[in-house]
């Protein structure tokens, strides 16, 4: 499924960007199942096991942060959890696959909180270090609409303290990263 060079820059980098894995149509039909599910949010006042919500959020101006694990709420999230594409890829880099957990991260134009610099291993249960975090965008993204930023080769850095863990973390953090990012 991939190309040689797809495959040597994953190994180098640490990710890969794979245009067109779904047709217009699959991307079409998760849209619409986000925008009503984001339509439903309108009846909620605070967080639930489905909903996060902006903190702007309101009945008139239903506003959705995430929704938790859409694989399980919706069979068109189900489908792109176990797209035949996605799992060749993810074979194609590792031989193996075993799907863990899913979220749905909204970033809507007009308000949306922002995500710092961070490294997802902190927030995934896991005892092992071969775990991929798979982006399915359902709009274009550019430099223009606050695209999702990677640092090539990060994933070869050990995991960033978070600022909690002592009163050092957060330079420490910030001096790592300034230098990945030279």
């Amino acid at each position: 499924m991939l190309s040689d060079a797809q495959r040597a820059a994953y190994d180098r980098d640490g990710f890969i960007v794979v245009p067109d894995v779904f047709s217009p149509g699959e991307i079409d039909e998760l849209r619409l199942v986000t925008e009503a599910f984001v339509a439903g949010a309108a009846r909620l006042s605070a967080n639930d096991d489905i909903y996060d919500l902006e903190e702007s959020h309101s009945p008139a101006a239903p506003r959705v942060r995430r929704l938790k694990a859409p694989h399980l709420i919706d069979p068109a999230y189900f489908r792109a959890s176990r797209n035949e594409k996605i799992v060749a890829i993810l074979k194609d880099l590792w031989g193996s696959v075993r799907f863990d957990t899913g979220k749905l991260n909204m970033k809507s134009a007009g308000y949306g909180a922002p995500v710092e610099w961070h490294q997802d291993w902190a927030f995934y249960p896991h005892t092992n270090d071969d775990l991929a975090a798979v982006g399915i965008m359902l709009d274009d993204v550019d430099a223009e609409n606050g695209p999702m930023l990677v640092v090539p080769g990060s994933g070869g850095v050990s995991p960033a303290p978070s600022a909690n863990e002592a009163p050092f973390a957060a330079a420490w953090a910030q001096n790592i990263w300034a230098d990945m990012l030279m």
